[in-house]
């Protein structure tokens, strides 16, 4: 019976994932009475490790696992050791994600020190950092390129894995809200957290009563139904797309197999934004005038290549022929958009030397920028595979939209050219509708130049609509919350279809 039990709830699970949150009032009831406090201490957990099991849009794609041990390099410390891994198909493309780690902390789940290990298809990161004199010293490490940073630190810090662990020490009860900093290793960067412990409810989605736990970590907001033993039993997030469940070792552990048996392409449609009318021959397009619905809070930047509004409930946007103008280039930042980081290295001695023999003998900017798009053109396929760094991306010689925006924009700034990477949409006529992308803007004779290095565009056409603007992992993550809420109102096309046309769909 207890099998019975599981596979009903996560049949239910997997029934209701994109909808639970707006029906929350559906799935979920308060209970008569709470308990007065629940608070454990690392030592008094009933539990030593959690299995949950991950659904992202109905299908199984993964489990995450967290154990506590004492830590025996420091007496009354603990280790928080994690592990996540994630198998998913996207864009035809079979797709892994493994991320392991170990925090070291106190009694308090202040951290110590941590190493942790990133790998995304073929491409791998190792970060270790440890807390000394009120700052966070750091250390990434990718096929033997190492580089060192040191973050200031206003006050204690926590690991990113001790968030569901921190309500728990502190005090579980109705109406308790905490707040503090941690580090995210996926996102390479300090964030804070803040949490609300709601209510205490029950749930047919699991067994027995649980606190309700609200958090909002760099602009995501994640619900947590805490047992009174402290153990998480469910976790929403982007909006009940993605859904974690407690679940057996045994159960976690099968997703490799379930994920290998399920074909359905289970981001692609998600992360399609319908768009009516279709847009014929996209490729093509100069001006484009549309309205988005569903942005919840990320406003699209007006600027030389595109104005955006508020309209009602959406946002219109003009592009390109069809931008009203009266908007002026602001100059490049040279603290963003001149700069080396570790996705966009342009000061690697490899990248340089890389760069400087693609535009050999070649002086004007503009044919500079074409040697750069037919060199990559040449030599990297574009495929869904992802990567950490264009260097990652000339190792593998494989990249999807971001990797090739860091090569360019590598590349370019190593020449001195200013280039920001952006974040937004473009139309895909295969799939009559737009697709999250990631493009640049180039600065070129004192304006902004749109330049897609996927399509080889130079400039680009006018499908772009960009977002946001950020070539490091915690720029990309406001887009996470848009993800299945996004659609489209096309107004206008320059250059508009010919009357009798028809509908086509286009590149």
């Amino acid at each position: 019976m207890a099998a019975v039990r599981a596979l009903r709830r996560w049949l239910l699970l997997a029934l209701t994932a994109a909808t639970v949150v707006g029906c929350a009032a559906a799935y979920f009831h308060r209970v008569g009475s709470s308990p007065a406090l629940t608070r454990f201490t690392p030592a008094t957990l009933p539990w030593r490790e959690v299995w949950m099991g991950l659904v992202f849009n109905g299908a199984k794609v993964g489990f995450s696992h967290l154990a506590v041990r004492p830590d025996p390099e420091h007496s009354g410390g603990y280790a928080l050791c994690s592990e996540a891994a994630l198998r998913f198909r996207f864009l035809l493309v079979d797709k892994a994600v493994n991320l392991t780690g170990c925090d070291r902390v106190d009694a308090g789940l202040r951290l110590r020190d941590f190493d942790a290990r990133m790998e995304l298809d073929r491409s791998r990161l190792e970060i270790s950092g440890r807390v000394e004199g009120g700052a966070l010293h750091l250390e990434t490490r990718s096929d033997g390129r190492e580089t060192r940073q040191v973050l200031p630190l206003a006050g204690p810090l926590y690991p990113a894995s001790a968030v569901n662990l921190v309500p728990v020490v502190r005090g579980l009860r109705e109406g308790a809200r905490y707040r503090y900093t941690v580090y995210s290793v996926e996102t390479r960067s300090l964030a804070e957290v803040e949490q609300r412990v709601v209510a205490w409810e029950e749930s047919e989605l699991f067994e027995g009563p649980a606190w309700r736990v609200e958090t909002r970590m760099l602009g995501q907001a994640v619900t947590t139904w805490i047992d009174a033993e402290g153990r998480p039993r469910l976790e929403l997030s982007m909006g009940g797309v993605l859904i974690a469940g407690l679940e057996s070792e045994r159960r976690a552990r099968r997703y490799v197999v379930e994920a290998a048996l399920n074909k359905q392409d289970v981001l692609l449609e998600l992360s399609r934004v319908p768009a009516q009318p279709p847009i014929r021959q996209p490729r093509s397009v100069r001006g484009l005038d549309l309205i988005l619905h569903g942005l919840d809070g990320v406003h699209p930047p007006s600027n030389s290549w595109q104005r955006c509004i508020s309209q009602g409930r959406g946002v219109r946007c003009r592009i390109g022929s069809l931008h009203p103008g009266g908007l002026p280039a602001v100059p490049p930042d040279p603290a963003r958009d001149r700069a080396s980081t570790w996705t966009v290295p342009a000061r690697n001695p490899f990248i340089r030397d890389l760069a400087r023999r693609i535009v050999a003998g070649v002086r004007e900017p503009h044919a500079r920028l074409r040697h750069l798009l037919d060199w990559i053109a040449g030599h990297i396929t574009r495929t869904a595979e992802d990567t950490f760094s264009a260097l990652d991306v000339l190792r593998t010689r494989r990249a999807e939209c971001q990797g090739h925006a860091a090569l360019l924009a590598a590349l370019a700034r190593s020449l001195g050219i200013p280039v920001r990477v952006v974040n937004g949409l473009v139309y895909s006529g295969a799939h009559e509708g737009f697709l999250f992308h990631t493009w640049t803007r180039v600065w070129l004779e004192d304006r902004w130049v749109p330049v897609d290095p996927v399509f080889g565009q130079f400039p680009a056409d006018a499908t772009h609509v960009e977002l946001l603007a950020g070539e490091e992992p915690a720029a990309l993550l406001p887009l996470a919350g848009l993800v299945g809420h996004l659609r489209a109102e096309v107004l206008a096309v320059d250059p508009a279809p010919s009357e009798g046309s028809g509908v086509g769909a286009g590149p």
